[in-house]
């Protein structure tokens, strides 16, 4: 019968390293991606993000880039 002595001076945790599970990145979709480009103001992003996404998002998307442009023009 073998006896498992028990790490010594502070090694324990040195076993549990690598165990804790990675945390997944979240994909980032088009519709957010079009909704930071909006924020950012890249029109031109936005458009792009929301060619390449589903209609109804894309047309929040539009309305929020027509939104804001009204909105600049105003603050000019």
């Amino acid at each position: 019968m073998t006896i498992f002595l028990a790490p010594t001076s502070g090694n324990q945790t040195d076993r549990k390293r690598g165990t804790q599970k990675k945390k997944k990145k979240r994909k980032t979709s088009k519709a957010r991606k079009a909704i930071k480009a909006i924020k950012a103001n890249k029109a031109i992003k936005a458009i792009k993000a929301i060619k390449a996404n589903k209609a109804i998002k894309a047309n929040k998307a539009i309305k929020a880039i027509k939104a804001n442009k009204a909105n600049n023009q105003r603050n000019e």
